[in-house]
């Protein structure tokens, strides 16, 4: 596993023939501000979807999680996370 501030990776390749493989690859963009273990959790869950639901082998699951800072967000063109956060409610 690799972990450091702006982004986790968690994987493991596996052999297929003479070549290894990564599949399936899981990537998340979040705002800035989780903590290590949130991440962990967080990786661990959708690993665990996968798993359950899809039937792919653990150890062939990547998650990778991308966070951007509130400056770096934008939704309907706009940065001010205030008014995204208000799109589609009418206000």
């Amino acid at each position: 596993m690799q972990d450091d501030e702006r982004h986790i990776i968690w994987s493991e390749r596996v052999p297929l023939g003479k070549d290894l493989i990564t599949m399936p690859l899981v990537q998340i963009t979040v705002l800035l501000g989780r903590t290590a273990d949130q991440k962990r959790k967080i990786a661990t869950r959708i690993a665990d979807a996968f798993v359950e639901e899809a039937g792919a082998r653990r150890e062939a699951i990547v998650v990778a999680l991308h966070e951007v800072s509130k400056e770096s967000y934008a939704s309907g063109g706009r940065t001010d996370l205030r008014q995204v956060s208000q799109i589609g409610t009418g206000q």
